[in-house]
């Protein structure tokens, strides 16, 4: 349920971590971590991307709707 919250808001349920630090998606051995949500709206597919990357300290995200980037 996280990574889906994760990958629509870009945040987690602050319930579940003891702080704010928004590199708690990462988990410790790692040193990025990457969610993809798929679907289809009104038929057509789309792609949501998201990403963090806790050593370059990069958050990014991508929206594809019918292969094309938004």
């Amino acid at each position: 349920m996280n990574a889906l919250v994760w990958a629509l808001c870009g945040k987690i349920d602050p319930r579940i971590i003891s702080d704010s630090n928004q590199y708690n998606v990462v988990h410790e051995g790692c040193d990025d971590c990457c969610v993809s949500l798929t679907g289809r709206l009104n038929g057509n597919p789309f792609t949501i991307k998201r990403s963090m990357d806790k050593v370059k300290k990069k958050h990014t995200l991508q929206f594809l709707m019918g292969g094309q980037n938004i």
